[in-house]
């Protein structure tokens, strides 16, 4: 049975019924495509419950199907419109996608497995009010969304490390915002804050910060405590033309005058990458090691009859469809090939992953073809 599903990167523009009837599936790719309003049905959190891994970034998504928060093994969930990294980094084609998902299903918070979210730029207007049930929750990003505010619940993710709320309508944080005390990095730039509660002092682990483009009047004193910061943004905000020190732990100082900010080095940041390379790496570390289809994808010129081999190997179990008949190969005679549509692999029996990132799929095998291999 199928574990891991890629498609990525490719021109899909609706998914097969099939894949609502996959019930290991762990992990499932789908950026970067051109799926359209609300892909995933109703079927899909009841015929696939053991997702860990859900991208769906980049393509024109409208709505999340409501019982999508009935995935409580859910660890991993891309829905932006910024360069997934969870996904394959080595294509070229640019993305003209976005997701316009406006809000987040109701009961959102009970995904208590979940510890990666990206949400940047989805056009998000309000967060449910049970969000900050999300207390296993280590990397959200929030970016470039419509929020003016946060829910009362949102301080309760403790186990954040990584926060993005850039590009939002903010004007005030809650009060409790210092509970979120494990924060290691915080972009809150360019929003609308005049002011930080007095419990942002309790954000001692913060080693980036950045506050760029607010509407700050008053410089902080509590950010002499932060014995970790190596990189503070002020830029952009409404100090007065006096000239302020700050001096940091580790003798470090920050000198603020009017607008202009100069800061020490940026570094130990947490990365993006680092978090979801990390999730990745223990789903495929829990799988059977699982040789690939073909080597010769890699081999060079002179071992194109290997290469013609393994395609008559995997097209004489893939039945009369053929997995890798091409439409056309590059004139260079080399071994890049592009496909338009993925057949049935049904008849493939013993397949457990599939990837198929990076090519020019524009659709799925239909559902019929799937149901009546598995008649057979």
């Amino acid at each position: 049975m199928l574990k891991y599903l890629h498609a990525a990167n490719n021109r899909l523009t609706m998914l097969p019924s099939w894949i609502d009837f996959l019930p290991i599936l762990e992990e499932l790719q789908l950026g970067n495509n051109e799926l359209v309003g609300c892909p995933l049905s109703e079927s899909f959190a009841i015929g696939c419950p053991k997702i860990r891994v859900l991208t769906i970034a980049r393509n024109f998504i409208r709505s999340l199907p409501s019982n999508i928060v009935d995935l409580r093994d859910l660890e991993l969930m891309d829905l932006g419109n910024e360069k997934g990294k969870t996904e394959e980094e080595n294509s070229d084609r640019p993305s003209k996608c976005f997701n316009w998902i406006w809000q987040l299903p109701l009961c959102f918070g009970v995904l208590q497995s979940l510890t990666y979210l990206n949400c940047y730029g989805v056009q998000l207007e309000q967060l449910p009010d049970d969000f900050g049930h999300l207390k296993n929750l280590e990397w959200l990003n929030l970016g470039c969304n419509y929020l003016h505010d946060l829910p009362e619940s949102f301080c309760d993710m403790t186990s954040l490390r990584y926060l993005v709320l850039s590009l939002n309508n903010l004007e005030i944080l809650p009060s409790d915002f210092g509970c979120l005390s494990n924060l290691e990095e915080l972009r809150l730039d360019r929003n609308n804050l005049a002011e930080l509660p007095i419990s942002f002092c309790n954000l001692a682990r913060l080693r980036y910060l950045d506050l760029l483009s607010n509407n700050l009047t008053d410089l902080p004193v509590f950010f002499e405590g932060f014995a970790d910061l190596n990189f503070l943004n002020l830029d952009e905000n409404c100090f007065s033309e006096e000239t302020v020190h700050l001096k940091l732990c580790g003798s470090r100082e920050i000198v603020v005058k009017s607008r202009i900010v100069s800061f020490p080095q940026q570094e130990n940041r947490i990365s993006e990458k680092e978090w979801s390379e990390n999730i990745l790496e223990e789903v495929l570390l829990e799988s059977e090691p699982i040789a690939p289809i073909s080597s010769s994808f890699e081999q060079k010129e002179e071992e194109e009859e290997d290469w013609d081999k393994e395609i008559a190997k995997v097209n004489s179990k893939c039945g009369a469809d053929g997995l890798l008949q091409p439409v056309c190969v590059n004139d260079d005679n080399s071994h890049d090939m592009i496909f338009t549509f993925l057949p049935s692999m049904s008849h493939v029996a013993s397949l457990r992953r599939f990837n198929g990132s990076d090519f020019s799929f524009q659709k799925m095998n239909a559902a019929e073809q799937f149901e009546d291999a598995e008649d057979d």
